[in-house]
């Protein structure tokens, strides 16, 4: 089911999600170094949106900090988190934000391919980013730059990076065990700057519009989140240090809500009333926003029930390779 998507006032903000909107919206992608990027990346502190919430700045550093014959560039749209869709969203409403992501940094470190993972089991993603593709090919954008799609397997675990890596070299699409990031050492043992789509579009816009930046000093620019409703899925923009309860509804707020996905932990019931949508506010509930995703408790439902169907999802998703 496709999500239900909020304007928002950055990423999401254009209506007209095709490539002669977003030119005069955002203008065109300056060729920029790696260390100039990477200057980018640490100046706003980006932070990887997949969940783990790694910097940015670090991943580029590693990457190029190391000599190498050839780098890689990933772009992970897979959200193998069922409640998960802002990716989704991103590519029905800004794709060529992930796009020039993705070409702003091949371009840093010097390669000409760009891998993109794609959800194998919704393929209004996949026709919505070769759409966009197709767009830039016949603008004559990007005509040094190959863009290949590979198709997810439809399992939580398929967008892990080494699960990525697996499928890009055409390996299974399963994690393995791996002691060096992909930065360092991923597809076919290379550098490789594997990141998801909002990551990519977060940086496009801080190059893009860097006096347009909403959200706070400490924290530039925005969120997407996932918010899992009755209805279906609802995706929306929020601007760092924006009160949750902008975002949810005063019973949602009164419930325990899962925040981060099935990976992530409980905020009870209440906590989140006075705060902020921060990983700095987060981090002083021990929470954290992982990749976005946020699970509001219906009223009367039970934390442990609920974690329990959870605990049984991803035993079902389990890869199979771990010891007995």
């Amino acid at each position: 089911m496709r999500p239900t998507i909020h304007p928002g006032a950055w990423l999401l903000a254009a209506e007209d999600p095709t490539l002669p909107t977003h030119r005069r919206r955002w203008g065109g992608v300056p060729r920029l170094g790696a260390d100039e990027l990477e200057a980018v990346a640490r100046g706003a502190g980006v932070l990887g949106r997949g969940g783990a919430g790694f910097p940015f700045a670090v991943k580029l550093a590693a990457a190029t900090g190391r000599r190498a014959l050839r780098r890689h560039v990933v772009v992970n749209l897979s959200e193998g988190e069922p409640a998960s869709a802002k990716d989704a969203a991103l590519v029905l409403g800004a794709p060529h934000l992930v796009l020039d992501g993705a070409a702003l940094v091949a371009r840093a470190i010097g390669t000409r391919e760009v891998d993109v993972v794609v959800p194998g089991e919704l393929s209004w993603v996949e026709s919505g980013i070769l759409a966009a593709i197709e767009e830039r090919r016949l603008a004559g954008e990007d005509h040094r730059l190959r863009w290949r799609l590979h198709h997810a397997a439809a399992r939580f675990v398929s967008g892990e990076s080494s699960a990525v890596t697996g499928l890009v070299e055409g390996r299974a699409n399963l994690p393995s065990t791996s002691w060096v990031p992909a930065a360092v050492r991923g597809v076919h043992g290379r550098p490789t700057l594997l990141s998801n789509g909002e990551t990519f579009a977060q940086l496009t816009a801080l190059v893009l519009a860097p006096d347009r930046v909403p959200g706070t000093a400490d924290e530039p620019g925005t969120r997407l989140l996932s918010i899992a409703r009755a209805g279906g899925t609802e995706v929306v923009e929020v601007a760092h240090g924006t009160p949750w309860s902008d975002v949810l509804t005063g019973a949602e707020l009164d419930q325990p809500i899962l925040l981060g996905g099935y990976h992530g932990q409980w905020s009870p019931a209440g906590a989140l009333r006075h705060r902020a949508v921060s990983a700095t506010a987060m981090r002083e509930l021990g929470l954290g926003l992982g990749a976005g995703i946020v699970l509001p408790l219906a009223a009367g439902a039970c934390p442990l029930t609920y974690t329990a169907g959870v605990v049984r999802y991803l035993a079902q998703q389990s890869a199979g390779r771990c010891a007995r």
